[in-house]
């Protein structure tokens, strides 16, 4: 029998799938009808071209996680910090002798408007969050379920692109999310319910075994 974890991932990536088509022709649409839009065709094949190959060096890096249960999750993140603070000073490093050595103007990554750094620093907060809880999730489930659960990512998408950025999407778009958010939210109340049936039955076999301890101490004496 195929695992529910298998089927739901099958279902929430053709969702995935579905809404990368409907997007791509979507936006095809809008640049033919001469509406102004800011993402042309090698733009979009660069960005579903970028995020297949991050979700396979992602997938990896929680799949490491996993494997790495035993070690204490701050003990992963203060190696992942360590390494990242080493890959941003060899880059500001880099782009300070490539643009803006003689220039005069310092370091051009830090000239940026207070709104821009607001806006840079909480990003940086809710990505650091992110991995962190991201961590402990996958230390503490199975990699299946959790991967499952992160699809819901899709929805909040959704729906910073309509308040806030408003964007415009087919009716297929919005069929194909909510078909994620359904087999996510069902997949999750099984697995809960799966969880507290099995929880039950452990209590039940450490009371059985118990009595039967004692039964044995009473047949002795």
């Amino acid at each position: 029998m195929i695992p529910l974890e298998i089927i739901s991932m099958l279902l929430c990536f053709g969702g995935m799938v579905t809404i990368t088509i409907a997007g791509s022709k979507n936006a095809t649409d809008e640049a033919s009808e001469a509406i102004e839009t800011n993402y042309s065709s090698s733009q979009l094949i660069l960005g579903y071209s970028l995020v297949l190959l991050t979700s396979w060096i992602y997938a990896s890096n929680c799949v490491l996680n996993r494997a790495l249960k035993g070690i204490n999750s701050g003990v992963i993140m203060f190696w992942h910090g360590l390494l990242g603070i080493m890959l941003a000073l060899a880059a500001v490093t880099i782009e300070y002798f490539a643009r803006d050595h003689g220039t005069g103007a310092g370091f051009h990554l830090f000239n940026m408007e207070p709104k821009l750094t607001g806006l840079l620093l909480a990003a940086t907060m809710g990505d650091t969050l992110a991995v962190n809880s991201m961590t402990i999730a996958f230390q503490s489930d199975s990699s299946g379920f959790v991967s499952l659960i992160s699809y819901v990512n899709v929805i909040y998408a959704f729906l910073a692109d309509c308040l806030i950025f408003q964007e415009s999407f087919t009716w297929v778009e919005l069929v194909a999310a909510s078909l994620i958010l359904l087999v996510t939210v069902f997949t999750s109340m099984v697995k809960l319910r799966e969880s507290h049936r099995a929880r039950r039955l452990s209590r039940a076999d450490s009371f059985t075994s118990a009595e039967d301890l004692n039964r044995s101490m009473v047949k002795g004496e």
